[in-house]
């Protein structure tokens, strides 16, 4: 059997396997395996100075009032330290030109990673969004800082995890433990096809408890972003609704790959050594 020819069979086995087990096609469900970051942001310098006079852009009386912090808990896991206000106003600003190719052709994923906690009940929290020279913001995710709208027949008010898209916010029915730390990856299953189409999938771990493993938000699994067309023309960090207390750190941004789910894989394996057999059978020329 040539490698062309098993090519071949790989294909037809996985589209007849989708038939009864699971598509072959990409899919979130196990975490993408994250390529070497694009662009990072850390926080480095003693607790309570201020970003004033930093490189981070913005409002100066809001650049004033985001602090370099030491984590307020265990489990932080981050590189550097971590940022965070004392204002009860949400407080945002944006980083300079990150110099990305914008060159996305080739990814199936996108994703950021963040580590963020939210130290009361009310009114404290933080996200980040990628936004272009303009100032658009196109995708994000974080922690809400207040009461939201309802999401999936969910009463979704302070401290639910969110991730950010062209149609606005999308809340899960969970939040986040008041004084935990969490690493979260907010992943971008693009569809090149159309950018519209675009799914995204939050991922979070409670590092305070000792989580090693993501685990998928299920209620925002695969959620259409309403992503546009000039989405992937990305360019700055962006920080925004940090706000009583919320405090975040080390973040990143890149592409990332799909990881075969194992029994898939067996299975269209084995469908296609079952075919190649059967095809090479057929092929013989019969004996006289």
């Amino acid at each position: 059997m040539t490698k062309q020819s098993l090519k071949i069979l790989l294909i037809a086995a996985c589209s007849t396997a989708s038939l009864f087990i699971a598509p072959c096609a990409k899919a979130a469900v196990t975490m993408p395996s994250l390529d070497a970051p694009l662009a990072t942001a850390t926080f480095s310098g003693n607790a309570d100075v201020s970003l004033t006079g930093s490189s981070w852009l913005g409002n100066a009386t809001q650049i004033a009032e985001i602090h370099y912090a030491t984590p307020l808990a265990t489990g932080y896991g981050g590189t550097g330290t971590v940022i965070e206000t004392d204002s009860i106003d949400r407080r945002g600003f944006y980083g300079p030109s990150l110099g990305l190719s914008n060159d996305y052709s080739d990814a199936e994923f996108l994703y950021l990673s963040g580590w963020f906690l939210r130290p009361g009940a009310t009114n404290s929290g933080g996200r980040v969004y990628m936004r272009n020279a303009d100032a658009n913001a196109f995708f994000g995710f974080g922690i809400t800082d207040g009461a939201s709208t309802a999401y999936n027949g969910a009463n979704n008010s302070h401290g639910h995890f969110m991730m950010v898209g062209g149609v606005g916010p999308i809340y899960s029915a969970e939040s986040a433990t008041v004084n935990h730390w969490y690493e979260m990856r907010f992943i971008i299953a693009l569809n090149h096809d159309d950018i519209t189409l675009s799914l995204g999938y939050l991922y979070v771990r409670d590092a305070t408890t000792g989580e090693t493993e993501f685990r998928l938000l299920q209620d925002i699994a695969g959620v259409n972003l309403g992503l546009t067309a000039g989405a992937l023309a990305i360019d700055h960090w962006r920080i925004e609704a940090l706000r009583n207390g919320g405090q975040m750190g080390s973040l990143s941004f890149g592409t990332a790959q799909s990881i075969p789910e194992p029994s898939t894989v067996v299975l269209t394996l084995g469908t296609a050594l079952f075919a190649g057999r059967r095809f090479f059978r057929r092929s013989r020329p019969s004996r006289q």
